[in-house]
């Protein structure tokens, strides 16, 4: 948290930030405001709500500052970059990216005079014989062999997607308004990059035993929990969030009848 400390403006956020972030770390089932904040220590989610809303503080700058952070730590001279889209469907209108963001098609023109070597790279599979099509483009020739190493890359873009949502809830957000969303989004990133950054470092430093396999985003996630990350653990005080949850949603359910009552 060190490293993105300074994109703050006050303490106060930034304290909430790391709360929120080691919320995200847990091994909470569901992770939003009202989760994270009882498992802070909080008495309300108010605090982690204005974090994501309208506390200042850049969420660009952190955002770049993970982004240096995974380079610095992970790059390779072989590393491939995969970019793609992943989706969360909700319903309703008034949510941040709720209507369909992408539709599998798209059109574009394509200059194959510009510099470099530009292949179309074909994969048949053996077993329905259904072709796949990869268009390639490298800055000096290469073999066939290492434009296959990199389109087989590929799916570690979905494998770090689940993982993202299983680990550090980067799903989870509950909010409408944009802000909040890329803010989520951002500090969710950072959970998820500490783990990942970790894994690998400690895959580095100490090789695996016989008979174990490498450790794992999810395990060290659950050491991490139980070792360092220290809930509150008193009765009274999970009873005190049980009430105010409990009126929180007799609120909501009076407002929801108003409102049928309304457009009866």
């Amino acid at each position: 948290m060190g490293r993105i400390a300074g994109r703050f403006v006050r303490v106060e956020p930034r304290r909430r930030a790391r709360a929120f972030v080691l919320g995200l770390l847990s091994d909470l089932p569901r992770k939003n405001c009202w989760t994270l904040a009882e498992y802070a220590g909080d008495t309300t989610p108010y605090g982690l709500q204005h974090l994501l809303s309208r506390a200042r503080w850049d969420a660009d700058a952190v955002r770049d500052d993970i982004r240096s952070f995974v380079v610095e730590r992970l790059h390779h001279q072989e590393a491939v970059l995969v970019v793609d889209e992943t989706g969360d469907l909700k319903k309703g209108t008034l949510t941040v990216g709720v209507q369909r963001q992408y539709s599998d098609w798209a059109l574009t023109d394509i200059a194959d005079d510009r510099p470099g070597h530009h292949q179309l790279l074909v994969r048949r599979n053996r077993r329905t014989r259904e072709l796949g099509f990869y268009r390639c483009y490298s800055a000096t020739q290469v073999p066939l062999s290492t434009l296959v190493r990199v389109a087989g890359r590929r799916w570690t873009v979905e494998e770090t997607f689940q993982s993202g949502k299983g680990l550090a809830g980067l799903d989870e957000d509950q909010v409408r308004r944009w802000t909040s969303w890329h803010r989520w989004v951002t500090l969710a990133m950072l959970a998820h990059a500490f783990l990942t950054v970790v894994r690998a470092d400690e895959q580095a430093r100490d090789p695996t035993p016989d008979g174990l396999i490498p450790l794992t985003c999810n395990e060290i996630q659950h050491l991490f929990t139980a070792l360092i990350v220290q809930p509150a653990p008193e009765a009274a005080y999970r009873l005190r969030w049980s009430h105010w949850r409990r009126r929180h949603q007799a609120r909501s359910q009076t407002s929801h009848y108003q409102r049928q009552a309304a457009q009866t």
